[in-house]
Parts: structure tokens; C-alpha cells; sequence
């Protein structure tokens, strides 16, 4: 088995690689087609639909017995995937393309019924799930082979149904948060599971966790825990009106392992029961990265301004930016450079540039949002401006930049303002960004450049470029200059990633030239 899954994954990485570049952006830029939002009939008691009408998209994740990963960004697409569970497709694995309001009329759970308890992957990739009254949980039942990540919770729930992710969950819910408020007005509302009978790890919950019924308790995370909780953290209000003591930061019943999870000062980790490692932090504290002693601030975690935060879900801004033309990526540029870094953006179209916009990000002020150009592009050019040869000047540690493409034409060899210089004067360029402190995925540069140094995604990377392609040439333009088919230097990772443009040199003298990155002081894989 191992081995055919291999072979399968050898195949589809071979098909990509031979694609030509018109045809991947397209790929790229296809979106699953939208149904027109139907109502819904369902009841909590949780019976599928016997419509096959699914209304999504499906994507083979392999081959022969892979199961299908199901792309879904509406709600009427998520209805469609929990039919599909609920009568017994319950190995099905999903992607979120996008954030998902649930409709006001009663919605379908997922794994309604214990036998078909979802034992598939179900990743959020970051994107937001709202609940609310009238549809309080999505999970009835997460089974053992069951996983759920990167996803996030948010709307205001007060329900005699149990609020949250999860009724029941005896598999993995690992890298998600909550920042919904969650009232129970006859049942235990807790932001991940009312039963955890498996792993609920790195996940924090931010909302308003209330009992009204004066006896059930609620929890940050689980309301009663039989299987493991570790590396947690809840930072939103818990309370029971009569003053019940089960309220707790963590879990309101503890019938097993709780361990390294943090909750604010004043508040109980687990109301009945005991637990390891943990603390109860000021709110200050929990901006000190020393505090968190188990949680990996490599691959899971980055500390943000005030608390930690998820790498692969972060927290979105109040608002996320339309960017459909040039006009309006430079008034983006602008709000950012003028210290609004935590913005988000969305490109809904493919923009040239046809007039003077300047780089993204500052090194004062680094872009610290979430760029998504869902698959678009942005064609830059050079005239007497060069400030339209580079779109991100700095991505910041919690910045990132993803599935967008960049062309166009760029010669470094001017000295004006807005290419990238390091103290010396030496220009320096990169097809994303210059700088990269944060993570580039799911990006190409097919523009053709020349400069002192340039990459064709980034000229440094000191955070994470994955899953990137370049097939632009690449011309290092003076004695001593760098030219990478990624990152010209990387102290950073480089993951997933190939080159197959030129990469050369206009003076034949002590030049550094490389596939995928001249100085590697960092991991490539």
C-alpha cells in the first residue's frame, strides 16, 4: 500500500512539473463553481437529505483507493459533503477555498449518526466557519481515524444544543481556534468538543464561553475530557450566571490528561479533575514566548503582538481588502506602508501595472497580513519609475503571501528609489518579495529580471517558501552578484519547490548562480 501511495504521489508531482506554465494558471486561477444557495431542510436529530444533488467539487487525492478530497467554499457545499458523510462516504477527506457563513435555517451536521462517524481529514486551511443560533456544532462525531485542522470558529451562539466544533471526538482536532461567543442554554457549550475522548492539541480559544443552564459547566476548549488535552490556551471569558463552579479556561470536567495549556489569571484550568504543567498567565504574560515552554514556535506557533498564534490559521483582520486594479493595489501599498500591516487582501483579478505603485511593506513597517491572490496575477513593468519592478519589499514574521503569480519585465541596474537596496547601495530583487520573513505558498514568477541579485521568489528568505515554481530568467548583472531560481539566500526553509527557468549572469566574473538558492544556511527539501 505504502508503496503504490508513493508511486501515486511520484506521478502527480512528475504531471506538475511538466505543466506548462499557461495551463497551471489557469489551474490556479479556476475557482469551483458556486450553486445558487438553496434552503436546506435537517433537523438536530441529525438525518441526511436523500438529495444526491451535491453541488461541490471534487479533486482525487490519489488514485485507486484514495479517498476524495472535497474542495468546498460555500455553505451549500458543506451541506452537500455532510449528505455525503451522513450516508456513509464517511472517509471523505475536505478543503475549505473559503470562509463560510452558515444560513439562518437549520443546517446539516456532519456525521449525524455514530456509525458514520467522520473519519477523514477536514482541513480548514485557515479559512473561518460562522455558526449561530439555529446551527451551534458541525461535528455530531469525529471518529477515531477522524482529523480536523487550521479552521476556525467565529459568530455568537446561544443554543440548547451544545455549541462548538464537536459532540463527540475521539479523533485529532489539532491547529484550530475560536473566537465565537458560545452561550448554552440546556447544554455544555465549549469552544472543541462537549466529549473529548481523543487529541485536542494547539488550539486556543479567544470567545465568550457562557452556561445559562446553572449546572452544566462549559470549557475554553472541551466540556468533559476523557482522552488528552496538551498545548492549549484560552484567553476568553468562561462563567456559569448562578455561579456553578464548572466554568474552566480548559475543560470543565477532567476525567483524564490535560497537560501544558495555559489559561488567564483567575480562571480554573479543569473544574473537577487535575492536570500537568499547566498555568494561569496575566494577560501580559502572554506575550512573553518564554512562558510557552512546550509549544513549537517553528512549525505550529508565532508569537503575535499579544498571545501566540496559529502559523497555517491565522487570525484574520476586521477587514480583508478587494484588489482587483492597479489603483487599488497602490492604495493597499499605501495603507500598509503607512502602518497598517495586519491588513488582509484578495485579489479578484488579474492586474497590470501601469503606473507608479510602490513595493508592499517597509522595513519599518513589514506586511504582517494575509495576501491571497487566488490564483491571479500581477504584471509588473519598468519605465521611468522602477518602483513597479517589485510587489513586496518586506513580509514580516506573520506575514503571508499566497497563491498568486507575478510576471512582467524588471532591470535593477537604475539607482532610483524602490528597488530593494541593502546598506551598500547593491540592488536587489525578488519575483514575491525581497525580503521574506514570514511564508510564501503556492506562488510563481515566470517575470524575466536583472539585477545585482535576484530570486525568483525571494531575493532573502528567513521564514518559509513552499510549494513555488520559477520559469523566469535570471541575470545577475555586476561582478560579484547572486542569481537564484528561489531565494538567493535562505536562512529560512525552502520546501516542495523547483526552478526551471535561466539563471545567469551578464559579467562572466566571480558570480554565484544557482537552481534553487546561491547561499543556503537554512533547509531545503
Amino acid at each position: 500500500m505504502k508503496r503504490r501511495i508513493a508511486a501515486g504521489i511520484l506521478a502527480l508531482f512528475m504531471c506538475f512539473t511538466l505543466m506548462p506554465v499557461e495551463v497551471f494558471s489557469q489551474v490556479l486561477k479556476s475557482e469551483p463553481e458556486r450553486i445558487e444557495k438553496t434552503e436546506t431542510l435537517y433537523e438536530h436529530e441529525i438525518e441526511s437529505d436523500e438529495s444526491d444533488e451535491s453541488g461541490v467539487q471534487l479533486a482525487l487525492s490519489g488514485s485507486g483507493e484514495e479517498a476524495e478530497t472535497v474542495k468546498i467554499g460555500t455553505a451549500d457545499e458543506l451541506a452537500a459533503f455532510a449528505d455525503r458523510v451522513n450516508d456513509g462516504e464517511n472517509e471523505l477527506n475536505a478543503e475549505l477555498t473559503a470562509d463560510i457563513v452558515l444560513p439562518d435555517t437549520i443546517f446539516t451536521v456532519i456525521s449525524g449518526l455514530s456509525e458514520h462517524s467522520f473519519n477523514g481529514t477536514f482541513d480548514g486551511k485557515g479559512h473561518s466557519i460562522k455558526l449561530n443560533g439555529k446551527n451551534s456544532f458541525l461535528f455530531a462525531y469525529i471518529g477515531e481515524e477522524g482529523t480536523v485542522k487550521n479552521l476556525a470558529l467565529c459568530g455568537t451562539v446561544e443554543s440548547g444544543n451544545y455549541c462548538g466544533l464537536a459532540l463527540y471526538n475521539y479523533g485529532i482536532t489539532e491547529k484550530c481556534f475560536s473566537t465565537a461567543s458560545l452561550t448554552g442554554t440546556e447544554a455544555i457549550a465549549a469552544s472543541f468538543a462537549d466529549n473529548n475522548h481523543g487529541i485536542i492539541r494547539n488550539c486556543y480559544n479567544v470567545g465568550n464561553i457562557t452556561d445559562k443552564t446553572g449546572h452544566m459547566g462549559c470549557g475554553g476548549i472541551a466540556g468533559r475530557n476523557y482522552g488528552k488535552i496538551e498545548n492549549c490556551y484560552n484567553i476568553g471569558k468562561v462563567s456559569v450566571e448562578d455561579g456553578n463552579p464548572g466554568a474552566s479556561g480548559i475543560v470543565a470536567y477532567n476525567y483524564s490528561t490535560v497537560e501544558n495549556c495555559y489559561v488567564l489569571s483567575g480562571q480554573k484550568v479543569c473544574s473537577s479533575g487535575t492536570a500537568s504543567n499547566c498555568s494561569a498567565l496575566a494577560k501580559a504574560d502572554f506575550a512573553d514566548e518564554t512562558k510557552f515552554t512546550t509549544f513549537d514556535f517553528e512549525n505550529v506557533w508565532v508569537m503575535g503582538d499579544e498571545r501566540p498564534l496559529l502559523k497555517d490559521a491565522p487570525e484574520k483582520s476586521e477587514e480583508t481588502v478587494k484588489i482587483g486594479t492597479a489603483e487599488e493595489l497602490a492604495a493597499f501599498a499605501k495603507r500598509v506602508n503607512d502602518g497598517e500591516t495586519k491588513l488582509w487582501a484578495e485579489l479578484n483579478a488579474d492586474i497590470e501595472l501601469t503606473s507608479s505603485c510602490s513595493p508592499i511593506g517597509t522595513k519599518e513597517n513589514k506586511y504582517e497580513g494575509t495576501f491571497d491572490g487566488k490564483g491571479f496575477t500581477v504584471t509588473l513593468f519598468e519605465d521611468e519609475n522602477p518602483d513597479n519592478g517589485l510587489l513586496f519589499e518586506y513580509v514580516g514574521e506573520k506575514g503571508i503571501v499566497k497563491n498568486l503569480a507575478v510576471r512582467g519585465t524588471v532591470t535593477g541596474e537604475r539607482t532610483d528609489e524602490g528597488f530593494v537596496y541593502n546598506n551598500y547601495g547593491n540592488i536587489y530583487y525578488g519575483g514575491i518579495a525581497a525580503y521574506n520573513y514570514g511564508k510564501i505558498e503556492n506562488c510563481f514568477n515566470t517575470g524575466n529580471a536583472k539585477a545585482k541579485g535576484v530570486g525568483g521568489i525571494a531575493y532573502e528568505n528567513r521564514g518559509k517558501i513552499e510549494n513555488c515554481f520559477n520559469t523566469g530568467n535570471l541575470s545577475a548583472t555586476e561582478s560579484g552578484s547572486y542569481s537564484a531560481g528561489i531565494a538567493v539566500e535562505n536562512y529560512g526553509e525552502i520546501k516542495g519547490c523547483y526552478n526551471a527557468g535561466n539563471v545567469g549572469q551578464e559579467v562572466n566574473v566571480h558570480n554565484y548562480l544557482s537552481g534553487i538558492s546561491a547561499y543556503n544556511y537554512g533547509s531545503i527539501e
